[in-house]
């Protein structure tokens, strides 16, 4: 029982270990109409240029989106 509790927490703290090592970067803005009002619940899309994926999220009420986890490209917004 023991070795077994000891394998677990190995394979737990190498788990750990390799997700900290991963590169990713966040894409966080505004929207405003043209006024500069803020648009709250605004669907925001973030895709990729080399794969194409696209990633999406909404506005708060604020006007303010953030698009996590990305992995490191050059993207395109669509609002």
């Amino acid at each position: 029982m023991n070795r077994l509790a000891i394998a677990a927490f190995a394979v737990l703290v190498t788990l750990s270990a390799l997700h900290g090592q991963g590169v990713t970067g966040s894409i966080t803005g505004s929207v405003r109409d043209i006024s500069g009002a803020i648009v709250p619940n605004c669907s925001v899309t973030a895709e990729s240029a080399r794969s194409g994926r696209s990633w999406q999220t909404i506005t708060n009420d604020a006007g303010i989106y953030n698009v996590p986890a990305l992995p490191p490209d050059q993207y395109t917004l669509r609002v």
